[in-house]
């Protein structure tokens, strides 16, 4: 299993990520089919993997639920 992957986001320059710059996902929720990618400033969010170039399979990441509890 994989602790971390590299992904290169590939969608426009917005506030957490930058258009083809690399940063580190550490978690994937398959029940939302979403990973967990961490920002340059180290905040976490939560991204679809199509958002993103994954050097890796994602699937292989530590499991996570990301879901909101209400």
């Amino acid at each position: 299993m994989a602790k971390t992957l590299k992904v290169t986001y590939l969608g426009e320059t917005c506030v957490a990520f930058d258009k083809g710059k690399t940063y580190i996902a550490t978690c994937y929720d398959p029940r939302l089919d979403r990973i967990g990618v961490i920002d340059e400033s180290g905040e976490d969010y939560i991204y679809s993997p199509r958002a993103f170039k994954i050097h890796g399979d994602y699937k292989q990441l530590p499991k996570v639920d990301c879901r909101v509890e209400k």
